[in-house]
């Protein structure tokens, strides 16, 4: 069985796993994601159900780690009273936190991700040419850089930009669909991982309804 994840294929993704299986970013603490553009407006689901599953399918496939809470909040602004803006937390044992923001209210469209880890942080903007920007911080330098007196940060921007496959990852999907086939092999875009997605978005739902309440999973 297999679900249609096509962004785990894109050659962004990719390398971002690669970079996280090799440790190169250390423990992650965090990532804060954006997925936000002015409509389409969708009449029935809201707005988390439409944009989040593209940033939850990546963020599981990249941490390998299932959230054991979710907390999520939204409002809406049109008639149908379906969310056009949401706010979801992902709680993890390990300690780390994950925040998506969905709108499409937003002036401008934005696809940013922010893997901040012990020993690098990551900056991945789907729309620009060179979508991934690896920054030489971590949270002991962002600490240190500050003042204790004027509380000003450092704005050494010291970062490396990699080089990865630019396939189309529609392609890459279809190929390891033919393959999951010929070789009777679990596909990358899996079921448990489409389940996964499904239940998360599920306890968002019924936690949004009970106005951010924590949900565990």
């Amino acid at each position: 069985l297999m679900v249609d994840h096509t962004y785990l294929y894109s050659g962004a993704v990719q390398e971002i796993k690669k970079l996280l299986d090799a440790d190169l970013l250390g423990k992650i603490l965090y990532i804060d994601s954006i997925r936000a553009n002015l409509g389409k407006f969708q009449s029935d689901v809201n707005v988390l159900w439409d944009l989040a599953p593209h940033d939850i399918s990546i963020i599981n496939y990249l941490i390998n780690e299932k959230p054991v809470s979710v907390q999520a909040i939204g409002k809406s602004y049109t008639k149908n009273k379906l969310e056009n803006i949401a706010y979801l937390i992902l709680h993890y044992g390990s300690n780390k936190i994950v925040h998506v923001n969905c709108s499409w209210i937003s002036p401008i469209k934005i696809r940013t991700m922010i893997i901040g880890g012990s020993k690098k942080m990551l900056v991945f903007d789907d729309l620009q040419q060179k979508k991934i920007r690896i920054y030489n911080k971590n949270l002991d330098d962002v600490m240190s850089s500050i003042d204790n007196e004027n509380m000003t940060q450092s704005t050494n921007d010291d970062f490396l930009e990699p080089e990865f496959s630019s396939k189309e990852a529609l392609l890459e999907m279809a190929e390891d669909f033919v393959i999951s086939i010929i070789n009777n092999k679990v596909p990358l875009s899996n079921d448990d991982l489409g389940l996964d997605v499904v239940k998360i978005l599920d306890a968002a739902q019924r936690s949004i309804k009970n106005n951010g309440e924590e949900v565990f999973l």
